[in-house]
């Protein structure tokens, strides 16, 4: 696929119980280059209806599979109610704080909602950048924020990470 493709990314979508158990290696494949929760065929292949219990445990695999292969953050299921941008939120809000980029859309209308969610606040984008200033500040030696908030290589680390993907929107 990656030799006649090269320049197209490939988005794996986990949507069984098989799938999930199969991620880690799914998300080491070459060429694989997203993994995406495939929410509608996972109710499905567990005989249920719907709800955010089923799909908590498959998202979180799903999280950590991508990481520990390298791979950017994964893509969550759509949500296929076209007109409750309140139901969307609230099923994207819990995506977006298991580490999921985004979620896929099946209207455009639904992109409005999904992008309000998965873009960082200017709150954040704030923290980022106070954080980013003092531990420049520091040396890049562990500090204590005026807050009493502890900031070392990593929170600066994550505070680029959130600067950077940022900018990628």
């Amino acid at each position: 696929m990656t030799q006649r493709c090269p320049d197209v990314p490939l988005i794996c979508a986990i949507e069984t119980a098989r799938g999930v158990l199969a991620a880690a290696d799914i998300a080491r494949t070459p060429g694989c280059t997203y993994l995406a929760m495939g929410g509608v065929d996972w109710y499905r292949d567990l005989r249920v209806a719907d709800g955010a219990a089923p799909l908590q445990h498959a998202r979180s695999h799903i999280v950590l599979a991508a990481r520990a292969a390298g791979l950017a953050p994964p893509l969550d299921s759509v949500f296929t109610q076209l007109d409750d941008d309140a139901a969307l939120t609230a099923e994207a809000e819990p995506s977006r704080d298991l580490c999921f980029f985004g979620k896929s859309a099946i209207h455009p209308v639904q992109l409005r909602a999904i992008h309000r969610v998965f873009t960082p606040s200017p709150d954040q984008l704030d923290w980022a950048r106070r954080v980013l200033l003092a531990f420049e500040e520091a040396g890049h030696a562990a500090l204590r924020m005026p807050n009493g908030e502890f900031v070392d290589a990593p929170v600066a680390a994550r505070a680029t990470d959130l600067l950077r993907g940022a900018t990628s929107v």
